[in-house]
């Protein structure tokens, strides 16, 4: 008698009254070519006891967190001083608790990062595709290996060891809820069940990318990589990618090689998919970590934003709104407040983004994400132009009114600018002392208003930040006032009489013109020595149009001239 084995239950005709059931069918080219461990696949208590003895061991130090629970409605309970909370856990085990849910919490991040990529492979490629790790890799897949006893050498392997780390992470979920575990051992113990799980989650996910993206496959010589802002190309359209998720920002670089314009678009990106497209592509660039989105969409240097999940501002599209930059989401994980434009024609939705009817869009189809995003920034580079700091002069008057004139936030700007003066002036309507209150302190106001970054300097130190309101936009009152003036005709101040003295700047820059600026102000002869064959250094060879235009550069620059600097260009000095 044949049996062709598969899983599941059936009965053979030949044998009464019994069934047999086969749980897994192991071919034999995916035996297992080493001993097992003791607890293959471990549950959440397997390891509990080795746990244990490690943490009475290492007894685990919280560092000072909140000292009470609101994770119920008895709560909140105030835990401090050997209190406890109405379920009677005590704070100790509070700590142990939050421990396992942010561990929890960053495992299944990873894990539907892992599942995302699995599930779109599984569909474009099929269970069947190969997992290729490359040539020079000893031991592949060590966690998978480790913890779930297989090795993966097929696409639906990894689709199984996506199912045990997704219920291993929803039974130690269940263990948080009110009225549960009482020792806090117990609950680290938990938690590093947790990291194991993540550990294998984060391992599936990169196998995916290696094997079906062609990521470097164990190359000891991988490409170097352009990394910071001054690695961008401002004459090009930039897609900025920001998130986790490499496959929105894969599939835009699919597009564009596609249509033979990898050279014609910068795409850039923050955090984890800006290292990973990297991997995909050597001519992508990282702006940085998580800590540089705001002054790089700040910076107006993005045609297009793609965000995808995790590592991403919670305030990214009302930033870029205030630029008008368009977003694309990609991921139902960051939804954004945005309409799904999933199943729409591409057509209209880059149609809508370009002339500003939406803000932004939801599409869940990678694929789609890289046709739209490509043709989006081209668009974008193509038609923008700078954009007005105030709408109206209702807004203006909205803006200044906010202002308490409690002096905080001079203490936040570099110069000392007299920004409640200033602002004050402008809401009695005098803008003329407006100006002549910024100028004071600040040779270059048109300048400094487009482009310093005044959120994390004057704005940041603003009253209203404490009461959770938005801080005054100083940084585009300072910018209008200048503007008025410039319209106007700058008025020249007067300066100090000739002291005799010659003083001798390198180089042209922002710094160059201030200094020098203050300089004649002080009543002496000041000549600027400059490289390059325009004056205005960063200014006007570093920053984009859009961002900072060129004739505002070149008023600054005769404002300075006026006042007696000289300025020499097409000069080397050492």
């Amino acid at each position: 008698m044949s049996l062709n084995l598969r899983e599941g239950i059936f009965v053979l005709d030949e044998l009464r009254n019994i069934t047999i059931k086969i749980g897994k069918v192991i071919e034999e080219d995916k035996e297992w070519k080493e001993i097992k461990g003791p607890t293959p696949e471990p549950h959440v208590l397997d390891l509990r006891e080795w746990d244990r003895r490690l943490l009475e061991r290492y007894e685990p130090f919280y560092a000072p967190m909140q000292d009470f629970c609101n994770l119920c409605t008895m709560g909140p309970c105030e835990l401090s001083k050997n209190r406890e909370g109405a379920c009677g856990i005590d704070l100790k085990t509070q700590k142990a608790r939050l421990v396992t849910l942010a561990c929890l919490i960053g495992a299944a991040s990873h894990a539907s990062h892992a599942r995302h990529l699995l599930e779109y492979s599984l569909e474009k490629f099929g269970p069947e595709h190969p997992l290729d790790m490359g040539g020079q890799v000893n031991v592949e897949a060590p966690n998978i290996r480790l913890v779930y006893g297989i090795r993966p050498t097929v696409l639906g392997d990894l689709e199984e060891v996506m199912n045990y780390v997704e219920q291993g992470l929803v039974r130690v979920l269940h263990t948080t809820h009110t009225g549960q575990e009482e020792d806090f051992l117990d609950y680290e113990s938990k938690a590093l069940e947790v990291g194991m799980l993540d550990h294998v989650a984060m391992e599936v996910a990169d196998i995916v990318q290696i094997s079906v993206f062609n990521y470097p496959k164990g190359e000891p010589e991988a490409p170097l990589i352009d990394i910071g802002f001054g690695t961008l190309e401002t004459k090009k359209p930039l897609i900025l990618v920001i998130g986790h998720n490499v496959l929105p920002a894969r599939n835009i670089n699919d597009y564009m090689m596609e249509h033979g314009i990898e050279d014609e678009i910068e795409i850039a990106g923050l955090c984890c998919t800006a290292i990973d497209t990297t991997r995909y592509n050597p001519k992508a660039k990282i702006v940085g970590t998580l800590s540089y989105e705001l002054r790089a969409i700040r910076s107006a240097l993005p045609s297009v934003v793609v965000t995808d999940e995790q590592c991403i501002r919670a305030d990214t599209l009302e930033e870029c709104s205030k630029l008008g930059i368009p977003v694309i989401a990609s991921s139902e994980a960051a939804a954004r407040g945005l309409e799904d434009r999933t199943y729409d024609n591409p057509d209209v939705i880059i149609n809508d983004l370009v002339n500003h009817r939406v803000p932004g869009v939801l599409i869940r189809d990678p694929d789609k994400v890289g046709e739209i995003a490509v043709r989006v920034a081209q668009e974008m580079f193509s038609t923008r132009g700078e954009v007005k700091p105030f709408i109206s002069d209702e807004e203006i008057r909205t803006e200044v009114e906010k202002c308490t004139t409690c002096k905080n936030c001079i203490g936040g700007c570099p110069v000392e600018i007299d920004i409640p003066g200033f602002i004050r002036s402008i809401l009695e309507g005098d803008l003329e002392k407006a100006a002549k209150i910024v100028k004071e302190d600040n040779s270059l106001p048109a300048i400094c208003g487009r482009v310093c970054p005044q959120e994390t300097q004057c704005e940041m130190t603003c009253t209203l930040n404490e009461y959770g309101y938005e801080p005054i936009a100083i940084g585009r009152l300072e910018r209008f006032v200048a503007d008025w003036e410039l319209s106007k005709g700058v008025r020249i101040p007067e300066k100090e009489p000739p002291t005799g003295k010659k003083v001798a700047i390198v180089g042209s820059g922002p710094a160059g013109l201030t200094c020098a600026a203050d300089l004649a102000k002080k009543g002496h002869e000041v000549t600027i020595y400059e490289t390059l064959h325009e004056p205005g250094g960063v200014l006007v060879y570093g920053i984009p149009e859009f961002r900072l235009p060129k004739e505002i550069v070149r008023k600054e620059v005769e404002y300075v001239k006026r006042l007696g600097v000289k300025i020499i260009t097409d000069v080397i000095i050492g």
